[in-house]
This record gives C-alpha cells, structure tokens and sequence, in this order.
C-alpha cells in the first residue's frame, strides 16, 4: 500500500472512525468494572479501550474473528516494513512524498494498528514480543523527533491537532500498562502542546472550532484526561461538547432544519455530520454516568439530529453523496459513511430515553438488512461495531421498519430530499450561503457541477453510485444540471458560490415539496480566470410518486451549446445493453450511439429490478418541441483523475444519458420534464397516455404546474411583485413577493407551504388562492390570514425566516361536480324553428340575421353542497377569430327555470335575465372556466332545481368570430360542467 493511501486520508480528513459503542462495551467489560468503581478514570479507560480491542473470548463470531484477523494482517505487514535501526530517518520509507504533519499522522496511525493487534492477540501472534517492543520504540522516536512540546509547525494543522492525537491516544489506551507512566507521561505531554484547548486551534489562533472539528478535539482532551488522570482536562473536552450542541443559524454544526455545514458554506452531513456523531457517539458512551457526565440539556437535540438531519438522508444503508463533499472522490469511501452513519446512530439510540427510540432501533435494523451493496455487510467493520450491530439483529424485539414517506427541505444547507417507497431522490443547490463544492488537498478536482442543480435518484439499482460511478462519469453532465461543459481548475479550498439568491424550497412532511434556483455560474471562476457564462432559472416539483423539472430564462453568452441533463445513468448489465424505448418503440442496445431526436417519452429498463425508470416531456405552450440527446457511451478514467491520493489503475464503465439541447446562446431557453421511477414499462405507458400534469406557466417570472394524480400544484415566483398564476383561464395563485408555494387539494383539507427562499428578504408577503376555505385548521405564527372566502388570502411576516417553511392547513368546502343534463344551440333567421338539441357542440355568434348563434344550458342543483364559490366550466372545441382583439363571450342567467332539450329553439328560447361573466376564448382545445358563484348562491338560496344559463357573444366581433363548445353529447369527460366547492 502506497503511503498516501496509508495515512488512512488523515492529510484530505478524516476517514470515520470505526469504533464499537457503549452498548456492547459494558457487556464485554465484565467483571473488570467492579473493581474500576473506586478508580473512576479506570472505568472510563476500560470503556475507551473496549473500543478497540474485545475482551477475552468475545471473537467466537466468525465475522468478528475475520475482522480481527484481517487488522492483524493488516499491521503485520506495517511491521514488516518498518525501520527499526538506529539511524533511520523515517520509520517507513514510502513516506517521501507527504508533508511532514502527514508523515506523523500517518506513522501514528500505522503504530496505532500494531498497538491494537498486540493488545488484541499478541500471544498468539509470531514474535509478538518484538512486535510490542518495536511498536513502543517508533512510538518514542517518532515523539522524540517529531511530535513534541519542541516541535514547531506551520501547515497540517489536523495532522497535529486532530489527527495524530487520536491515533495517540489509542496507542496508550491499548498498551496502557506497557508502556508506564513515566512513557505515558511523555506522550501526554506532546498531546498538551498540540490541544490544550478543545476549543482552539494553535494554528489558526483566531478560529473558534466548530462541527466535526470541535467533536474530534474534546474526543482528544476527554481521552487525554481520562488517561492522565487529570479531572480539569476530562472536563474541559466535556465542557467543548456542550458549544457544539446548539442549534446554528450561520456557520458550521447542525441547524433547526436538520442541515449540517462544515467548512462555512459545504453541505456535509454525510462527511463531517458523520465524524461529529462518530466521536459524539463514542464521548458519550465513555463518560455516561461518570462524574463527568454530559448533563447539558441542550444534548437533548441529539435525538433530533438522529431523526431530521441523519435518518432522512438514509437509503437502504447508503447516505446521499450530495452530502459528502470531497469524500465522493475517495475510492476508499466508495461505498460512502451510510455503514458508520448507522452504527453511531445506533449507539446514540441505545442511549436515547426518546419515546420512540425502539422505532428508530427498527429503522437502523431495516439500513442494515437491505444494504446489499457489499458482499459481506460486515466486511471492513472493527470487531466492536461488528458485536453490536449483531445485537441489534438477533435482538428480536425490534422490527425492521422500512422509512415512512417523507419530503424535507433543507434550506440551511439548499438541499431537498423526497423518499418514496420506491425511491430516494435528493437535489443539490447552491447559493450565496452554500458553496457548489469543495476541492483541497488534491480532492475533487472536477466536483464543480455536483451542487449546481445536480439530482440524484437511489432506486433498487443498489451499484448506480458505486463501482467507479465517480470514477468515470462524465461531471460536466450530471442529472440535473443545466450546463455548456465549462470545466476549470479549481483552487485549493476556494469558494465557489452562487451568484443569484433565490435559492431554496418548501415541502409538506409526508407529501411532496417544492425547490428552486435561479443560478449565474459567474462566481464558479478557475485558477485560469474563466467561468461558465450560463444562467437561468430551475424548479423542481415532488408531487408523490412524480418529480417534475423546468427551467427557464436559460442564457448564454459563450461559444459551447447548452443542454440540460434528464440523466446520465451508469448502466447495470456489464456490456451495457439496458433496454431502452423512445416513445414506445426499442431503440439499439449498442454502445457508441448519439443521436438528437424528438421522441416525448423514453423508458430506461433497469435489468434484474422488473422496474425501471421514464422520463416524459410534455408539450409546453408555445413550444419549442423536445430536442433530446439519447447518447450510449462507454467511458474511461481512473480514481486518481479526481484524488491525487487514489489508484490510478485505469477503469471503464458504460452510461447511458438523455440531454435536452438549448443550442448555443441561447436566450430564454425553456423546459420541462417528469420523471417517473419504480415503473414498470406498462405502468409508464400508461402514465404518458393519461400523466393528469398541467404546465400553468414557465417563463421569467414564475414557474407553476398542478398534478391531477396527486391533486398537488407548486409555483416558484422569481420576482417582486404581483405575479398571478392562471389555471384553466381563471385566477388560481397569486403572490407579491418571491416565494417557494406548494399546495395539496385533497381529502376535505388544504395543506399549504410556502417559503422565502432568498432569506433576506424583510416586511410581508401577500398571498391569494382563487378558492375558498371554510375554515383554518391550523397555521404558524408568521401567517396571518385576511380572508377565507370568496377565496383564501394570507399575509406572511418574512422577517427572519431564514428560508424555513411555513405551513397553513385549512378544511375546504365539500366539493361536487354536476355536468349540464340539457343543452342546445339556437340559430336565428331560417334556423329560428329549427332544434339542434342532439349536437355535440354549443355554438355562439353575434353576426347578422340568419348568422346568429347562442347555446342554452340546464344545470341541475339538486343534492348540490352549498356554494362557496362555483364555477362553470366550458371545453372549447373550434374556434374562429375575431377581426381586432380577442373573441369575448358572455354567461347570462335566464327567466326559465325548465324548457326541453328536445324542442327548445331561437323562437322558444327564455330571455337572459343577468350577465354573469365575459371572457376572452382560449385556443381550441382549452377549457374555460367561468365564475358564477353569485348566481348559484341566489339560485340556492331560492330552492331552484335547476339553473339555466345562456350563452353569447354580446356584441358583433367580425364574420368571423365564431365560437364552438363541447356539448353533452360530446362526451362526459368535455361536456359543460359546474363545480362547487
């Protein structure tokens, strides 16, 4: 093993550390507890130390004697390439090309090894006494001439401070006894000069450390104390545990929404999140019930960090790569932190007194047992995580519970997250506040397009994002991100911000949820000084089981052409042949094709799965129609392309990715699509026969659809303003100021959630739903609400916010829908005799005798719940054009109260007592929907049976503006409809 590859990542952060927990440490203490009583840091110790070596006896498990097996192999061979002569100048030669402080953290690490190999099985290693002995003799040299209270430094400061420390630390707690306490002493002492503050950095005297980083260091100081001896240290990394408990509103740690930051502006809870409950997890296990004790109530939003920050990003043992930061460029952590994130939360939860801490036991229990993504689950584990991940299987009375459904927006940390049953999906944004990545040490090079929109989608296909996914996908073509292919150098941990702030979403907990960006590559700049010239606006919908893209105002400057990534899949069977259908029919399962073609639904087979994934464009008003890039590509490349301290063994993996073409500069470029995953090819069909998606706007001011199937609609409004949003020809949604809504009309109640996503906006925000509501269940404080009927409108108090949603609930009016049970046009002139009752269409025009047209229609009330607001809604079949302006209809209310179908005429027909409503005619094919609450209400008020209502064109508009609705003879689905809610 390369010398890069044996600092165990400490110069790049930070592998996780794999330690078992309190749980399974008192059981393999035994009897050696009894007489720890009266030496309170013995206790301590001896559950530190039960961490890294098992007592005697404890390795009948075959895995855990694996486990034990392959770690004494493992520092065997250190030892059998270690300099153990006088004159050595490294104690191993393959550490030429590190840095000093990496060399120290990497040859601790290395002697921590052999330490916990002999303390583990030194009798029954060969030549174990040797091996104890040159162990303790690179611990000195090593403390002597490199790592002392003399030893100065200016770069590396984790090697030292954190680091090394640790590795440190474990050597004494394993070869305690060995290596007595004058040894001890000296090795305390080198540890004082490096933390002498949990708190502080020697390096960076000004920075107060935060997150993973003030963890890490009270783990260093509570262990030092604890093997010192030295009451006022175990205190004082007590103590540093208590400032990273509460809730952060700016900066690094853990904030109200679950988000975790690191590095000031990284979302990280995949990475850093899972150091910072690694050594949480092992703090609290070691000093519960001591004098020491954390008893900080703030350690009560622990529970919470388990369920809203950690839980949430779980999928079947796996954590979101979009929260790992540069770790995805790790082969190493290939298989990501999910095992080790389950493992610590699994010692939090033993801990936990929250009333619901066996449903989470049963959580961790189902992340364990679907994991498929190893061979051997416990492969790579330390024997103590081994033991106690055991117990939590054999444990009957705990259930494997699979995740509830569950939508989350975390806006501290612009990311959004969706589970499903059969599916995960996440999005990676980035703002003023929160970076687009990060790359340092040789990490990451290329991670430039990971937060820029990117989405990620974990479905059954356990190996999408693992076997050199990384590796050899294309980052300039990520799922999601709209993009030209700039890829620049990228600086040593530089920030790469957004330049727009509308950044962020809203979600109903269990439904669906809303996120947008308006994005401006301009801060993305190179180490050459260049950067991608494209901008625009993106919103993503989760209605259910549907996930809905668009963008528009999609701009460039530049020479590249532009195009917005559907998906690039890693494809499963080995020669790349998964199945793909462009509407419909198969398309060539050979690598090597691209092609740009028009298809509007593409189904990806998922081999193995019986499911797969779609992919449906629907048609947007006033175009343009898809250009769609369906490309099959094998690719090369190797894990040292994106980590300098990786392999660079040369790998090949095969894609498949569609990409929607904006050519190039384009200039409010547009789009839109849905993807459906966990269907199978039939379900799909039927999906894209009948998807129920209407598109209500998408262009610079807002973006908005509602989802029939799942009765939820979401706008993104981009700007300050009155921006009102239309459905079906009539007002549905309006806002004055930029706003994330979601919404969901279903089971007698209105849930609503909206937030600011720029979270610096000031003053309020008004809000309208063209519909009524009968009354507000429940709402928070920031909504204040300023009418429920005629429709529901809200003023938002957006001081302060932060980007968290708000939530309204409300009771909505009992709905019904009556279609017309008679209908008929009337013609003047020779036609005024003439019935044309069985029609299939309701005809109006204002023209000269003869050429005159109205329709007649009879709406049934009977049995109807009373009116909150009605609506009368018409199919528009033909129309013709007026000769200025729009063709403008009109509803009016008639003197009869019952005429026949079958006979009625332009002779016969019951004159108009009240216009209603005027409209403009939308296209063919449209419907409109008319209000005419007023007459409904009165025509109820006044026990009426029926309804009759007549329409027209109240004045002439030209020989040509002539108007022809559906009729009931037309069919259900069109025929002319009130609605009552």
């Amino acid at each position: 093993m390369s010398a890069r590859t044996s600092v165990e990542k400490a110069r790049t952060r930070r592998r996780l550390p794999k330690l078992g927990k309190l749980s399974v440490v008192l059981a393999l203490l035994g009897a050696s507890l009894v007489s720890a009583q009266s030496d309170p840091y013995q206790l301590l110790r001896s559950r530190a130390t039960a961490m890294l070596v098992l007592s005697a006896g404890a390795a009948a498990d075959a895995d855990v004697q694996a486990a034990i097996n392959a770690a004494n192999t493992s520092a065997l061979a250190w030892w059998q390439g270690m300099n153990t002569g006088p004159a050595r100048t490294e104690l191993w030669n393959d550490m030429g090309a590190l840095s000093r402080g990496s060399r120290v953290a990497a040859s601790m690490s290395r002697l921590r090894a052999m330490a916990v190999a002999y303390a583990q099985s030194g009798a029954s290693l060969p030549n174990g006494a040797q091996l104890l002995a040159d162990t303790i003799a690179g611990l000195d040299w090593l403390v002597a001439k490199h790592y002392n209270p003399s030893t100065t430094y200016t770069t590396n400061w984790w090697e030292y401070e954190i680091g090394a420390p640790q590795a440190l630390n474990d050597c004494m707690l394993a070869l305690y006894n060995e290596l007595g306490a004058t040894r001890r002493a000296s090795y305390l002492a080198a540890i004082d000069r490096f933390v002498p503050d949990p708190t502080r950095s020697l390096l960076r005297p000004t920075a107060i450390e935060t997150g993973a980083n003030r963890l890490d260091k009270a783990l260093v100081v509570v262990y030092r104390g604890v093997i010192g001896q030295d009451a006022a240290k175990v205190a004082a990394g007590r103590d540093a545990i208590s400032q990273a408990l509460p809730y952060v509103t700016a900066g690094d740690g853990v904030y109200a929404d679950g988000s975790f930051v690191q590095h000031g502006n990284i979302a990280y809870t995949g990475s850093y999140g899972a150091v910072a409950i690694g050594s949480l997890s092992k703090l609290l296990s070691v000093l519960e019930g001591s004098a020491w004790a954390v008893t900080d109530p703030a350690i009560a939003n622990v529970d919470q960090w388990v369920r809203q920050a950690f839980l949430p990003v779980l999928h079947q043992g796996a954590v979101l790569d979009n929260l790992r930061g540069r770790a995805i460029s790790r082969k190493a952590e290939e298989l990501g932190n999910g095992r080790g994130i389950v493992r610590d939360l699994l010692a939090l939860t033993r801990r936990s007194t929250a009333a619901d801490a066996p449903a989470v036991l049963g959580l961790l229990k189902h992340h364990v047992q679907s994991d498929q993504r190893r061979a051997n689950y416990f492969t790579g584990l330390t024997p103590a995580a081994i033991t106690e991940i055991k117990a939590l299987l054999a444990d009957p009375t705990v259930l494997a519970t699979p995740p509830v459904l569950q939508s989350r927006s975390y806006a501290s940390m612009a990311r959004g997250v969706h589970r499903r049953d059969q599916f995960l999906w996440s999005v990676a944004m980035f703002s003023p506040r929160i970076g687009s990545f990060e790359a340092g040490n040789g990490e990451n090079p290329r991670g430039w397009y990971t937060g820029t929109g990117a989405t990620t989608l974990l479905t059954a296909d356990a190996s999408q994002y693992i076997d050199g996914y990384w590796a050899t996908v294309d980052m300039r073509r990520l799922p999601g991100v709209t993009s030209d292919g700039w890829l620049g150098t990228a600086g040593n941990f530089a920030s790469y911000p957004n330049a727009r702030n509308w950044v962020g979403g809203a979600a109903l907990p269990v439904w669906g949820q809303v996120q947008g960006m308006q994005f401006d590559y301009s801060r993305l700049v190179g180490t050459e000084k260049t950067f991608s010239p494209v901008s625009g606006s993106k919103s993503w919908f989760a209605f259910g089981d549907t996930l809905i893209a668009l963008g528009s105002a999609i701009s460039s400057t530049g020479s590249a052409a532009v195009e917005t990534i559907l998906d690039n899949r890693k494809l499963i069977n080995p020669d790349g042949s998964d199945a793909l259908t462009l509407d419909g029919v198969a398309q060539p399962v050979g690598l090597g094709s691209d092609a740009v073609v028009g298809a509007r639904a593409a189904y990806l087979s998922q081999p193995g799965l019986n499911t797969g994934i779609g992919y449906y464009l629907p048609e947007l008003p006033g175009g343009p129609a898809p250009s769609l890039r369906v490309r099959r590509e094998s690719r090369s490349g190797s894990w040292q392309d994106i980590n300098a301290s990786n392999p660079a063994e040369p790998l090949s993996r095969n894609y498949l990715s569609l990409a929607l073409q904006h050519g190039v500069q384009p200039n409010g470029a547009r789009y839109a699509y849905v993807v459906q995953p966990g269907l199978d090819a039939n379900q799909f069909a039927s999906y894209v026969a009948a998807p129920g998606l209407e598109l209500l706007t998408l262009d610079a001011n807002a973006h908005a659809a509602w989802d029939g199937r799942s009765s939820m609609g979401a706008a993104t409004v981009w700007n300050d303003g009155v921006t009102t949003v239309n459905r079906m020809g009539q007002p549905w949604l309006c806002a004055d100021r930029k706003s994330a809504v979601l919404l969901r009309e279903a089971d007698g109640q209105l849930q609503l959630a909206l937030s600011e996503p720029t979270q610096v906006a000031t003053g309020s925000l008004m809000l309208e739903r063209f519909r009524p509501v009968q009354s507000v269940i429940s709402k928070d404080a920031a909504i204040t609400v300023l009418s429920t009927a005629p429709t529901l409108r809200l003023s938002v108090d957006l001081n302060g916010l932060q980007g968290r949603t708000l939530q309204l609930q409300a009771q909505i009016p009992a709905s019904a829908s009556q279609p017309a049970n008679a209908d008929a046009t009337l013609r003047d002139g020779s036609y005024a005799a003439s019935n044309f009752g069985a029609a299939n269409t309701l005809e109006t025009k204002n023209d000269a005798t003869g050429y005159a047209r109205r329709s007649l229609l009879n709406l049934p009330m009977a049995g109807l719940p009373a009116a909150l607001r009605a609506q009368l809604r018409l199919s528009v079949s033909a129309r013709g054009a007026a000769s200025s302006g729009e063709i403008v209809n009109a509803v009016s209310s008639c003197s009869a109260s019952s005429w026949s179908e079958s006979t009625v005429n332009w002779n016969k027909q019951p004159a108009a007592t009240q216009e209603l409503a005027r409209w403009n005619v939308g296209p063919a094919g449209s419907s409109q929907v008319v209000d005419i609450t007023a007459a409904v209400q009165a025509a109820q008020a006044a026990g009426q049976a029926s309804l009759c209502l007549l329409l027209s064109a109240p004045s002439y508009q030209g020989s040509n503006a002539w108007v022809q609705y559906r009729a009931r003879e037309g069919g259900s689905s069109t025929a002319p409809q009130l609605n009552i809610n």
